[in-house]
């Protein structure tokens, strides 16, 4: 369930019933374990710097305790995340900060979905699609130079076949024309992705006519 509207806008009713959910998360009742414990507990009585840096200097594991992957990875990742939150140059502030994102909050999150699923392949940091790989040398000549593939900061495989794409920017300028040409390179993505998909499962003009809905799924962050 998402813990907040940034994922699904709880206000717009037409999505709500088109998605068909029909829980109250107005009464939804927040997640507590050791984790949100311990972000609490770094929270209380923390207002000035110096009591939250020496509330960091202490373990978060009891002395008696050996480390638990399942019982301490959240903890340990909560741990680090406030460490660098509360760094002298804060990197969530840099306006260059797209690659720290990436790297410590988005692919750690990412990454925690798959951790016990063997089947789907998570590839990171600037990963060369083989979809568009596929798409750029379609009218190739074999003396020709082979062409590359865009890069994605996120991609998730199975086998030789991709699903899903993440790019991963920061917009602040609005004269910034980064937002542009990554939207057009997912779209881009997105498109030879399911003409692969399509091609593996060995669908023609005709078994293509009979689909009915295709739906895409995006989380934009402004």
């Amino acid at each position: 369930k998402p813990i907040s509207s940034n994922i699904i806008d709880i206000t717009n009713n037409h999505l709500m019933e088109r998605l068909n959910i029909k829980c109250d998360y107005h009464l939804w009742v927040p997640i507590v374990n050791d984790a949100t414990k311990y972000i609490n507990q770094l929270i209380d009585n923390s207002d000035t710097r110096d009591k939250y840096r020496r509330k960091l200097q202490l373990s978060f594991i009891p002395l008696e305790e050996t480390y638990s992957f399942s019982k301490h990875y959240e903890m340990n990742w909560v741990h680090c995340f406030a460490n660098k939150l509360w760094a002298p140059r804060n990197p969530l502030l840099n306006k260059n900060s797209e690659g720290w994102l990436n790297c410590h909050i988005l692919t750690p999150l990412i990454n925690d979905f798959f951790l016990t699923c063997e089947e789907i392949q998570v590839h990171r940091s600037e990963e060369i699609s083989l979809t568009s790989i596929e798409h750029k040398n379609l009218s190739r000549e074999e003396s020709e130079r082979k062409q590359y593939g865009h890069k994605i900061d996120i991609l998730f495989r199975i086998d030789d076949t991709e699903y899903f794409g993440s790019e991963t920017y920061v917009d602040e300028d609005p004269q910034n024309s980064k937002l542009i040409s990554y939207k057009q390179k997912l779209f881009r993505e997105m498109k030879d992705q399911l003409d692969r998909l399509l091609k593996k499962l060995n669908f023609t003009r005709e078994t293509a006519r009979e689909i009915k809905n295709i739906i895409i799924h995006g989380i934009n962050q402004g």
